[in-house]
């Protein structure tokens, strides 16, 4: 089951308890684990509280900063791709989505979100949401230029 909490709001924090991937955002996961994000050694703290929850995934995406997660065996970061952003209406729905195409797909959880912030990074350098959206073959064309 995925689980993208937002807009965040106070629950009875045992309703994460065996959720298989969880995504809050940086101003999302606070809310829940009580941790103020201001760098990545928070963020971390972050996943080892909701992991304590019973979460089995984790993922909280932190804007222009990437995204930290659990991948099964440990905590890691996937920096941003660098963009010029025009509108991040839709970058934290694009990244979910796409995360989770990736993991329904058999990707692991590191290949997932680095797939998942190129998406999210190429969403934002459009105007809109829906239209924001890459295709796939877009999101692939994109990686290919980052490496």
């Amino acid at each position: 089951m995925f689980l993208n909490p937002a807009p965040a709001i106070k629950v009875d924090t045992t309703m994460f308890n065996g959720i298989d991937f969880v995504s809050p955002n940086e101003t999302e996961a606070p809310i829940y684990t009580g941790i103020q994000i201001d760098d990545i050694a928070d963020a971390f703290k972050s996943l080892g509280t909701l992991r304590s929850m019973g979460v089995i995934y984790l993922v909280i995406t932190l804007g222009e900063n990437g995204a930290v997660y659990f991948n099964g065996e440990a905590n890691a970061h996937c920096k941003a791709f660098k963009v010029t952003p025009v509108d991040t209406t839709a970058a934290g729905d694009t990244f979910t989505g796409a995360f989770a195409l990736m993991v329904a797909n058999g990707k692991t959880i590191d290949e997932a979100v680095r797939f998942a912030c190129a998406v999210a990074a190429v969403s934002v350098t459009r105007p809109g949401a829906q239209n924001s959206i890459p295709s796939y073959a877009e999101a692939e064309a994109f990686i290919q230029t980052q490496l």
